[in-house]
């Protein structure tokens, strides 16, 4: 029920295509961003019975939103700037900006332990994944070639629920 009243992705398309032609007009762009947190049904015993929903966050929401980025290349191709911030780690993070993402917000995981202290993983990541690439900038870097990055989740064990990380209690 929490989605009755939300438009249906052909609707969200126009709208956005709207959008993006109105802020043409004015000299401006149009962008979306992807996602903060998805709202589901409690199911889990962490939070009170009383407490019918809950929001999803983290490694299951990355894939969930990877597909969602997705049909928004296929409806727009490259042209619709995406911003991202849904599950985003040190390690999935130079595949965001692989896809040509942006910006790649880190603000969920720089909540945990470690803090401001875990940009330098981040960097370190992406820098090594460039290298690895041949690539000297992030233009030589971007693919935005979301579907081989999909396969790669479907095989990635860290996005298997038996690898999830429970939460701290």
């Amino acid at each position: 029920s929490a989605f009755d009243n939300d438009p249906e992705f052909e609707e969200a398309a126009g709208i956005i295509e709207r959008l993006r032609q109105r802020a043409k007009i004015f000299g401006r762009r149009f962008a979306v961003k992807l996602t903060n947190t998805l709202i589901v049904e409690n199911r889990s015993d962490f939070l009170p019975p009383s407490e019918k929903i809950a929001y999803l966050s983290g490694a299951p929401l990355h894939v969930i939103a990877m597909h969602l980025v997705a049909r928004f290349r296929d409806e727009f191709e490259d042209t619709l700037p995406i911003s991202f911030s849904a599950g985003i780690d040190r390690l999935n993070y130079p595949d965001a900006v692989r896809l040509g993402l942006a910006p790649v917000t880190v603000c969920t995981d720089l909540l945990r332990q470690g803090g401001y202290g875990r940009l330098q993983a981040y960097a370190t990541e992406l820098g090594a994944r460039m290298d690895a690439a041949g690539a000297r900038n992030l233009a030589e870097f971007v693919t935005n070639d979301v579907d081989s990055y999909l396969d790669a989740l479907d095989l990635d064990s860290r996005y298997r629920p038996e690898h999830l990380p429970k939460p701290v209690r």
